[in-house]
């Protein structure tokens, strides 16, 4: 009978052992779920890191938890956020470099997980983060392809704290938190490379039309010096198209100043911002406009939102300067993954093959470049006597700029 007891007994408390263990891997799975979904929103790594940190904290009950970024340059780890340790160790400047005795040293300099359930046994631990309750840790890379860019690290007040299962979640983790390094990384140089190309705009912008200007506005002034003895009405002429050409500069840099601001969306959306451009058109030119979105605009990017507003700015004031149309028609609507743009109007179209010596190429040059930042692109048709065809093509959301960075 005791025997049978002893074995019961035995059972229950597998069985025990064995919920546990599910309700353990449940936990993990959630925590890693979480994370997954807190990736997607964050695009700043200083927002995401300590987050990491605090929910590992969280899930394992652990004494610490440290995430370190590696710098090739130095070899050096340099830690980027932690949860629990020694107060006295928060917002201090920590690095060791490979090769000192460290756990996170040597799992960043051989790209290798190190499970150790009882430190005072591990050659390699040293109390790095004050941790003098520490009995266990575990630390895994943070990997990007074949590259070594940071170590997570948790330390643990218990012997035998952890084991296979807890490195594979940990593992899974590192995964995850690569991937976001990878896209704040890649958002930054896509913002970076978007600043750079829009300051190299607007440079191409002032030596194309306001140098032109103002060298314009110097040569009828400096005629009319010439000539206000000898020919005074002459003179006066002159004086009154440098007056034009210097209301028309104006206006080019008020353009490219109102251009480089974002305000032109902040508090309006998109629609009600183009509304206001067409607007513009009628009140300047006297033409009908329309504006058609299809099943109503879709969810895009800040960004991508941001540049087709712009292509449509610049269409509409091309329109403005140089179509004389009496209808002009802004057409906007999803296809897929992208969305389609068009700025149709009924003026006096252009000569293609005369485009390289009209002055709206500029504002053309200027759509093409603001389309391809977000690997979009933009075709301007035009037909003298049969108006002119604006048509984008743009991606919903900034991968296309992504991997126009990569390419980079």
């Amino acid at each position: 009978m005791s025997k049978l007891l002893m074995a019961y007994v035995g059972l229950e408390e597998k069985y025990e052992l064995s919920t546990r263990e599910l309700s353990r891997r449940a936990e993990q799975l959630r925590i890693i779920n979480e994370i997954g979904r807190r990736i997607l929103a964050v695009r700043h790594v200083d927002e995401l890191l300590p987050y990491i940190a605090r929910v590992l904290y969280e899930t394992f009950n652990c004494y610490s938890v440290a995430v370190w970024l590696t710098d090739e340059d130095t070899r050096q780890l340099a830690l980027a956020a932690s949860a629990g340790g020694d107060p006295e160790m928060e917002g201090q400047d920590l690095r060791f470099s490979y090769g000192e005795r460290s756990v996170a040293a040597w799992v960043a300099e051989h790209g290798a997980p190190l499970l150790t359930n009882d430190v005072s046994q591990e050659p390699r631990y040293s109390n790095v983060l004050g941790q003098e309750s520490a009995r266990s840790e575990l630390a895994v890379p943070i990997r990007l392809a074949d590259e070594t860019i940071g170590v997570l690290d948790i330390e643990h007040t218990e012997e035998g704290a952890f084991d296979a299962s807890d490195v594979d979640m940990l593992a899974t983790v590192a995964d995850q938190v690569a991937l976001a390094i990878e896209n704040a990384r890649l958002w930054y140089q896509t913002r970076t490379m978007a600043v750079i190309e829009e300051r190299n705009r607007l440079a191409r912008e002032i030596h194309d039309t306001l140098a032109q200007q103002l060298t314009g506005v110097v040569l009828q002034l400096e005629a009319a010096i010439q000539q206000r003895e000898s020919r005074p009405e002459r003179a006066w002429e002159r004086v009154g198209k440098a007056l034009e050409l210097t209301k028309e500069g104006l206006n080019d840099v008020r353009r490219s100043v109102r251009n480089l601001r974002p305000a032109p969306l902040e508090g309006r959306g998109l629609e009600r911002a183009i509304r206001d451009e067409l607007q513009r058109v009628e009140s300047d030119t006297g033409a009908t406009t329309e504006l058609e979105i299809p099943g109503g605009l879709p969810r895009m990017e800040a960004f991508v939102e941001d540049t087709v507003y712009r292509i449509v700015q610049e269409a509409l004031n091309n329109v403005r300067k140089h179509a004389r149309a009496s209808q002009v028609r802004v057409t906007i609507e999803p296809d897929g993954e992208w969305i389609r743009l068009r700025v149709r109007d009924n003026g006096i179209g252009f000569d293609p093959d005369d485009l390289t010596s009209d002055r709206r190429s500029y504002g053309i040059k200027g759509m093409r470049e603001r389309a391809r930042l977000v690997g979009g692109e933009v075709e301007v048709r035009g037909h003298k006597g049969r108006g002119t065809v604006v048509s984008a093509r743009i991606p919903r959301r900034p991968e296309g700029a992504r991997r126009e960075a990569r390419l980079e």
